[in-house]
């Protein structure tokens, strides 16, 4: 019996209505992306001092250059602000420069494709990814030419510097 008490109790209260109220809630995503140049390789030098490097060409191969969040699919490009690197009026072309990108030493991203560019004033693509990225790392190799391109380039005095500055953006893919 009290069983039967408590089962037609709850029964009860089952038809009594309770008030009631609703909320729409939304998760939004927004797209938040960075990219930065490890600080303590702002300067970049490809320094031709040997026979040797005159003839092959030269390169560095800079550790964890560059670092990028992105909450969603990426791309990492490249790109100059100059039509030429320049000094004293003398120019070495854009398309003598390759820069190629590599895994950083930690944090290695998984699904993306890299691929080496020549670099231009145009956005190259550096890096492809269809993953979002946490504070990943990536090396940085710039290379430029050999075969004696630039023999007749020196001018005598300090040596010669030609500059321009590289560019880097994150773009959402």
């Amino acid at each position: 019996m009290k069983n039967l008490l408590v089962l037609f109790s709850v029964f009860m209260l089952s038809l009594v209505a309770f008030p009631q109220s609703s909320v729409n809630l939304t998760v939004k995503l927004n797209p938040i992306q960075s990219i930065t140049v490890n600080n303590q390789q702002s300067d970049v030098i490809l320094d031709y001092v040997t026979k040797s490097d005159y003839e092959s060409g030269v390169s560095v191969l800079l550790q964890d250059h560059l670092t990028v969040f992105s909450t969603g699919w990426f791309e990492i490009k490249a790109k100059s602000s100059n039509p030429s690197l320049i000094s004293s009026g003398r120019e070495i072309a854009l398309s003598d420069i390759t820069i190629t990108p590599f895994d950083g030493s930690t944090k290695p991203l998984n699904n993306s494709q890299y691929s080496p560019v020549t670099l231009s004033q145009s956005n190259q693509t550096l890096v492809s990814s269809s993953k979002g990225s946490v504070d990943r790392n990536f090396n940085v190799s710039y290379a430029a030419k050999g075969d004696y391109e630039y023999i007749d380039m020196y001018v005598s005095g300090q040596p010669n510097e030609f500059k321009t500055i590289v560019q880097y953006s994150i773009v959402p893919r």
